[in-house]
């Protein structure tokens, strides 16, 4: 005679399919003691127990790139490319010219953003060249979009120049 949950998978179709065409648990049951003696049964959720793994990756990939710097200087180029857009009372500091010359500061400095993502290895002129664009925006970008993408620009520049790669395993210090 068969157990009660094969009777019912029977029912359910899912032991006639073939191993690869079954369908994989979304949960599974653990039991854990607790101090008191009685027994507490969690479930936990396998896509998160997947997205465990998939934040791991993320962290061992941001772990060899100056990633906060990037997202700084990526930060400050969309404050100073959304800016102009947005319309009257925030821009109206510089009209006209300045949206076009606000654009040619602003997509470069996104672009470095994206650089230092990409290419760890070119952190040092990247964080230069965030630094002068950021310093650029004062003059063409409404003050430098309110001083606050001036201010990620140049911190995120700064940031990425000052970065040192991660050391190999087994390699000696200095």
């Amino acid at each position: 005679m068969r157990p009660a949950h094969e009777n019912q998978a029977l029912l359910r179709g899912t032991l006639l399919r073939p191993a690869h065409e079954r369908r994989a648990p979304v949960s599974r049951a653990y039991e854990r003691r607790v101090p008191g003696g009685r027994a507490l049964v969690r479930r936990v959720s396998l896509r998160r127990a997947a997205g465990g793994v998939r934040l791991r990756r993320a962290r061992g990939w941001c772990g060899g790139r100056p990633a906060g710097s990037a997202v700084l200087v990526c930060a400050s180029g969309v404050e100073l490319t959304v800016l102009p857009l947005l319309g009257a009372p925030l821009a109206v500091l510089q009209p006209g010219v300045a949206v076009s010359a606000g654009f040619e500061v602003s997509l470069p400095l996104l672009l470095t953003g994206v650089v230092l993502l990409r290419y760890p290895q070119l952190h040092a002129v990247a964080g230069v060249a965030a630094v002068v664009l950021a310093l650029l925006a004062l003059l063409t970008c409404n003050i430098g979009g309110l001083l606050l993408g001036t201010v990620l620009g140049v911190a995120g520049g700064c940031l990425a120049f000052s970065w040192v790669p991660p050391a190999a395993p087994g390699a000696p210090p200095g």
